[in-house]
């Protein structure tokens, strides 16, 4: 959990109950200052004010805690362009078997059209032709230092496929340069 989550889950309950024992101390002051004796209507205005003030607080405690519990999720980046990667060479790969052409330009998972379209997806990484007359191979060069880049290579006549990357101890890279 975050330090600052658990301070404030601490530093909330402990002001909480000052709080309270200062409304509550005020309270009781005023009703010994009128000699116990008020007029009915500012005795429900302080309870009022106690209840709603014993809710909200109560209310909000429950909802910093709920949200203390669940953490934010980021958006995994170094997976989107690995899965960009993959679906690029196996459309090459489609290409081929029609008989189209196989240069990396044609693959529309590799071309600016589909990266502006999904630009979300590519604001990390930036992919790159290893070879402009093939679409068996490519690179998304990271656009940040957080992340690394990551190759993808196919030989055509074997099928073998290698996937490397360049720093381990970055996302989605793992050891030995794979992913």
């Amino acid at each position: 959990m975050n330090l600052s989550i658990l301070v404030f889950l601490f530093a909330y309950p402990a002001t909480s109950f000052i709080l309270f024992r200062k409304i509550s101390r005020f309270q009781i002051k005023k009703y010994i200052e009128k000699g116990g004796k008020l007029e009915p209507i500012k005795i429900i205005n302080l309870s009022v004010i106690w209840w709603l003030l014993s809710l909200s607080f109560c209310f909000i405690s429950l909802i910093t805690i709920s949200l203390s519990l669940y953490p934010v999720k980021t958006v995994p980046y170094d997976s989107i362009v690995k899965n960009v990667l993959v679906n690029g060479v196996k459309e090459c790969g489609v290409r081929q078997t029609e008989n189209q052409t196989t240069r990396f330009g044609d693959v529309q998972s590799f071309s600016a059209n589909y990266s502006n379209n999904y630009s979300n997806n590519y604001s990390k990484f930036k992919i790159e032709s290893l070879d402009p007359n093939s679409c068996y191979k490519a690179k998304a060069v990271p656009t940040n230092n957080q992340n690394t880049w990551f190759k993808i290579d196919m030989d055509e006549k074997t099928g073998i496929v290698s996937k490397t990357c360049g720093d381990s101890s970055k996302p989605g890279c793992e050891e030995g340069n794979t992913w």
